[in-house]
Formats: C-alpha cells, sequence, structure tokens
C-alpha cells in the first residue's frame, strides 16, 4: 500500500496555503484578482472544450436538418459560446501577465522590507550573530529577481498552478459523468502523479534550486570587487581565484544534475500505470462511440479530457516551489528575531541622562561559543570628566563600548545610570540618541558628505547645515569636504556623479565629525574607539589636542547638559592628558588615576608607556 501514499502531494498544498496567505497579506483585492484569474483561467479552457464538443455534436444533425433546427440553434449558440470564451481566454492571459509583472514587483520589495525589519527591529546585535539566522538570511538574500527564486514570483506562478489543478478537477468530473470507471481510474492516476512530480520538484527546490552555495560566490565577488583587486593581483591570485570559482561551479552543476537524474522506481510506475490507463481509456470511449453509448461530441470532449489528462510536469511548480522556500525562510528569520532572548531594553525614558555618571558592576561577558571577554568590571564614567581606557588589543575595550551601547547585555553584572537606572530599564532608542558614538570599524556611506555626518542625528530637525559645518570644522575635514566638486553635497563613493573616495584618515575625520554632529543636537555621551587609527603619530596628538579641547567642560555652553566622555585606544603616549585613565587588562580594570600617577605608580601602565615611547624614540632616530 505504499504505493498509495501521497506524501509529497502535501507540499503543494503547503505550498499553494502559504503562497495564498502572502498574497493575502498583500491585500484583499490582489487575492480577489489571483483567484478570480486562476478560476477563469482553470474553467474557459475546460467550457471551450465543452463548446467545441457541442459544435462537433450538432454538426451532422444541422446537416440533415438545417441551420433553422433545433440543431442548427444549438451550434449557433455553441459557437458563439466558443468565440466569447476563446477571447476571454486571451484577456485574460494578457492582462494577467501584465498584472502580475507589476504585482511581482510590489510582492518582492515588500517581502525585502520584512527581511531588513526582522533584521533591524532587534536593538542589540546577538541575533546578526546567530548561525542559524545567518544561514537563513543568506538564503534569503540570494532571492533576488531574475533567479527564479524570487519570492514575487507566486504573483505570476500562482494562479496558473491553481488554474491547472482547477482544469484537472473539471475534466475528472466530466469523464466521471461520462464513464465512472475511467474517471475513477484518471483520479488515481493523476493524483499518484501530482505527487511524484512534487517529489522530485521538491527534491530540486530542496537543494537550493541550483543556486551556487555561498563559497563559489565569494570567488566571484572576489574577482568583480575593487577592493580585494589590489592584492589579487599583486600576489597573482588572479588565475587561482578563477580555478576555484570554476571546481566550485563544477561540482555545484554535477549535484543539481544529480538531483535531477534521481528518478524513482515509484515515478517510472505511475507513468507506466498512466499509460495504461491512457490507452485502455482511449480502446473503452472508442468502442462505446462505435457502439452508440456515447455522441459524436461527447466522445470529443472525453478525448480532449484525455490528452490534458496526460502526467506532465506543471512548469510553474518548480518556481512555486522555489519562491515557497524563500518565503520559509523569511518567516524563519522572523521567528528567530521574534525570539523573546533576542530583545534587549525597557521602555524607561532617557532625556538628559547621564547627569552624574555611569557605572559597570562586576560586569561580565562572553561573546555566544567564546571565551570570557569581561571577567568582572568595576568602572564609573562620571559626567563631565574626559576618560581615556587604553589595554593591549583584544583586552576588552571595544566589548565594553558595545554593552554601554545597549547592543549587548552583560552575561552577569550590571550598569547602571545615575541613580542606580539598570540601562536595561531604558528605552534602547531613547538611549542611543544620547549616545555619540565613533567606531572603530566606522560606517563609510556611499552617500552625500552632509549625510554621513547628519547620520550622526538623523531624529534631529534644528539648524542642520550649520551643525553638519561646525562638526566637520571641529573635526578638520571641512576644508577638504568643502574643496569637493559638489562641497558637502559630493558622493563619498567613486562611480556616481561627482563621487569622489576619501583617504582613510579623512574617512575618520568624517566619522568623527558624525560623532561631533550628535553631541551639537543633544548627545550627553561621547564614545571614541581607537579615533586615530589611520593617523600618524604626530597626527594623532594634534587629534588628542584638538579632541581635549572640544570636550573640555570650561568650554561648554552653559545651556549644555554635562558631558561623558570616554575615549578609548591602545596608544598610552597620546591620551596622558585625559582627566582620567583606566587601563584594561585580560577582561579587568587593572589601574585607574592620571597620567602622572599612573607612572609614578611603576605598574602595568608605566611598563608599557615606557615600551611604546621607546619604540616612538626609536623610529624617530632610525627615520633621522
Amino acid at each position: 500500500m505504499g504505493f498509495f501514499r501521497f506524501t509529497d502531494l502535501r507540499q503543494l498544498v503547503r505550498s499553494t496555503r502559504l503562497a495564498l496567505r502572502t498574497v493575502k497579506g498583500a491585500g484583499w483585492s490582489l487575492m480577489a484578482v489571483t483567484l478570480t484569474t486562476a478560476v477563469l483561467l482553470g474553467l474557459v479552457p475546460v467550457a471551450m472544450s465543452l463548446a467545441m464538443a457541442n459544435i462537433i455534436g450538432a454538426a451532422p444533425g444541422v446537416h440533415v436538418a438545417g441551420l433553422n433546427s433545433d440543431e442548427g440553434t444549438r451550434l449557433v449558440v455553441a459557437t458563439v459560446a466558443y468565440v466569447v470564451f476563446l477571447t476571454l481566454q486571451g484577456l485574460v492571459g494578457s492582462t494577467s501577465s501584465a498584472w502580475a509583472a507589476w504585482v511581482r514587483r510590489q510582492l518582492d520589495g515588500r517581502l525585502r522590507e520584512r527581511v531588513m525589519r526582522a533584521t533591524t527591529a532587534p536593538h542589540g546585535l546577538r541575533h546578526l550573530e546567530d548561525p542559524a539566522l545567518q544561514s537563513v538570511l543568506e538564503a534569503a538574500r540570494r532571492a533576488a529577481p531574475g533567479t527564479g527564486m524570487s519570492p514575487g514570483t507566486i504573483a505570476g506562478v500562482l494562479p496558473s498552478v491553481l488554474a491547472y489543478r482547477i482544469g484537472l478537477l473539471a475534466r475528472l468530473i466530466g469523464l466521471t459523468y461520462l464513464a465512472w470507471p475511467i474517471g475513477l481510474a484518471y483520479a488515481v492516476v493523476t493524483v499518484k502523479s501530482q505527487d511524484e512530480m512534487q517529489r522530485a520538484i521538491w527534491r530540486v527546490a530542496g537543494g537550493g534550486g541550483g543556486v551556487p552555495p555561498k563559497e563559489v560566490g565569494y570567488q566571484l565577488d572576489l574577482a568583480t570587487s575593487a577592493a580585494p583587486g589590489k592584492e589579487l593581483r599583486v600576489f597573482g591570485l588572479g588565475q587561482w581565484v578563477g580555478d576555484r570559482y570554476q571546481s566550485g561551479m563544477r561540482a555545484h552543476i554535477a549535484s543539481v544534475w544529480e538531483r535531477r537524474r534521481d528518478f524513482t522506481p515509484s515515478l517510472i510506475v505511475t507513468l507506466g500505470l498512466a499509460a495504461v490507463v491512457h490507452i485502455v481509456a482511449l480502446l473503452v470511449m472508442g468502442r462505446s462511440a462505435l457502439r452508440g453509448e456515447l455522441g459524436i461530441g461527447e466522445l470529443a470532449f472525453a478525448m480532449s479530457s484525455v490528452m490534458a489528462l496526460i502526467p506532465f510536469f506543471n512548469q510553474d511548480d518548480m518556481p512555486l516551489a522555489f519562491a515557497t522556500t524563500t518565503l520559509e525562510t523569511i518567516e524563519e528569520a522572523e521567528r528567530i528575531v521574534a525570539d523573546r532572548t533576542l530583545r534587549i531594553g525597557g521602555t524607561r525614558r532617557a532625556e538628559r541622562l547621564p547627569a552624574r555618571s555611569i557605572r559597570f558592576e562586576e560586569v561580565r561577558f562572553a561573546y555566544p561559543g567564546g571565551a570570557e571577554v569581561l571577567a568582572g568590571v568595576d568602572l564609573e564614567l562620571r559626567s563631565d570628566e574626559r576618560t581615556a581606557l587604553v589595554g593591549l588589543n583584544g583586552a576588552g575595550k571595544t566589548t565594553l563600548v558595545k554593552l554601554l551601547c545597549g547592543m549587548y547585555e552583560p552575561t552577569a553584572g550590571r550598569i547602571t545610570i545615575d541613580d542606580g537606572i539598570p540601562l536595561t530599564e531604558l528605552d534602547p532608542v531613547a538611549w542611543r540618541r544620547q549616545l555619540a558614538v565613533l567606531f572603530q570599524d566606522f560606517s563609510r556611506f556611499e552617500l552625500a558628505a552632509r549625510d554621513n555626518i547628519r547620520y550622526g542625528a538623523i531624529h534631529w530637525d534644528g539648524d542642520v547645515d550649520g551643525a553638519v559645518e561646525r562638526a566637520a570644522a571641529a573635526a578638520g575635514i571641512s576644508g577638504v569636504l568643502g574643496s569637493l566638486p559638489a562641497a558637502f553635497d559630493s558622493p563619498l563613493a567613486p562611480g556616481y556623479e561627482h563621487g569622489v573616495d576619501l583617504s582613510g584618515g579623512q574617512w575618520q575625520r568624517v566619522a568623527l565629525a558624525r560623532a561631533l554632529f550628535a553631541v551639537d543636537a543633544g548627545a550627553q555621551v561621547l564614545v571614541l574607539d581607537e579615533p586615530t587609527a589611520n593617523l600618524d603619530v604626530r597626527a594623532e596628538a594634534d587629534f588628542f589636542q584638538t579632541l581635549l579641547t572640544l570636550t573640555s567642560p570650561a568650554l561648554r555652553q552653559e545651556a549644555k547638559p554635562p558631558l561623558t566622555t570616554l575615549m578609548i585606544s591602545h596608544r598610552f603616549s597620546t591620551v596622558r592628558q585625559a582627566d582620567r585613565i583606566v587601563v584594561l587588562s585580560e577582561g579587568r580594570i587593572a589601574e585607574e588615576g592620571t597620567h602622572a600617577e599612573l607612572v609614578e605608580a611603576g605598574d602595568t601602565y608605566a611598563r608599557l608607556f615606557r615600551a611604546q615611547a621607546d619604540q616612538y624614540a626609536a623610529a624617530r632616530e632610525d627615520s633621522s
């Protein structure tokens, strides 16, 4: 009885239900048009077959009795009906194609928005590092128009998929009415053949739909992107990358064809059974017609139905399966992101915070699957004080910043604001408006210079242009930006009209201007994570001197709230003028104090400071 278990037909039912739900989500009008189109495309060909059967059945009577007879009336009505149905079929086919193309673009756009909302909605970053979500998002990213896997494909193929099944059902009903044993036999064969077809289709769709795996696509990206182009040429890697791509594609294509060749014995048996039923049906109905048990018109309809019921792959089932697979990845991404463990932060207001301090209390943190980065940090960042956080690479400085920004929650301990307000109780959006952060790996937006700066406080509606220019001047980049082809409106990316690229140091100053713009817009915490990584030693010293001046409490306007400044660097010599220096070592606060106090103590800071000072002195001697 295993042969009659229609397990894989459930895939078609599941994908059709998911497609209908997605179309309904885009609007009831689209749902109504889709179902109406499906019914018309499915039943109009059957109606045309009935009309043609009546034309054929009435023709002998007209030949004998003339056109004015009842048979003549039947012939005229059937002919008019056939022409009407033929016209309707053409209209539905042409309009549905144009409608589907428009809807496909709309639906693809909405579904991509769903992916973007799923990834940007959480206030933390943990979900973006979740391997399960990464694999899902990679599949969703590949669902681009033109790949055959676009979710919007369902807008074009769903009416056809439904119409095909509606047409099959109508013809099975007609055959059963004319000869129920034949109709029953075709019903079994049709259902079983559709089940086997779906098994073959989902073997391909389940394997990624023929899209190359990520590692193969990466080789193509290497060969066609500007950033790795320098090293590919310097190290002679062009041919090597090309060979890797070709070998990967050959292996991928071989696996795809292996899946497509994998026809199961049951499919062969099903097709053989269908051929037997087809031959028997033709013989039985032909014999019935010769005996006069079937009229010529009934025989014509039966023959057209038998031909339509021959098992074959519906060409629209494959893209529906591909689109369904992608829709499921989008829904899976939404489920992962909706998990309570990915939520962070509360609802408490954060305006004018911090007024006094930010405290890290026995804070511990470890990234998923990794060792502990922070191992019990106790640290107070006081308002109107410039604190420098120093330490070797990997000491946990950037991790501390991410915790301060609410990107992650500590695995132990807590962060509090002012009088013990837990950071986790604050509204993350409101809290981040209080932050002005220059990250070590800052973003380089391929947008106008003005936008690159004003994105520091996109919510602010004050004198934007004036604040942009003030921030650029404070960051020492206004002269460079003002000399660009379109000044501050120049895109900071080659390839655009008036577009230019900047040097690493210039980009860093743009990112600093973005942070200073946020301060001008009301942010009360300024965090600079390795802000001089792209500057030489002298430029770095000048930069910190300028920064210390800009953040001096004595120079802050009286109307401005107190500013909490945290400067992070692994270069000890450039932060010596900070109000307080904190040394982070092995995930803990090792020392804190002024530069003079730490040097006099002769501990970790003093040793590292002298070591770096000796390196700089040796470098100056070598250069001289």
